[in-house]
């Protein structure tokens, strides 16, 4: 059997769950040295990644390009 529930109660019932459901979530504890030794592995991968792009010659071509039309202009 189906029971049809009106929908302020049918919204105030889900906020209620949903309000608990927050309450009860434990915090994910953080370990800020792994954190920091993240980012400074990002970082040293991206400075990498910027020399070799800036060492091909495609993007060679581009700021040569980029800065003969600015001479231009």
């Amino acid at each position: 059997d189906f029971y049809i529930i009106p929908p302020n109660i049918a919204e105030a019932f889900t906020v209620k769950i949903f309000t608990n459901m927050l309450k009860n979530k434990q915090p994910m504890p953080v370990n800020i040295r792994a954190t920091m030794q993240q980012q400074q592995l990002a970082s040293a991968r991206n400075r990498r990644l910027a020399q070799q792009m800036e060492n091909r010659p495609s993007v060679q071509a581009a700021l040569k390009l980029k800065q003969v039309r600015g001479k231009q202009i």
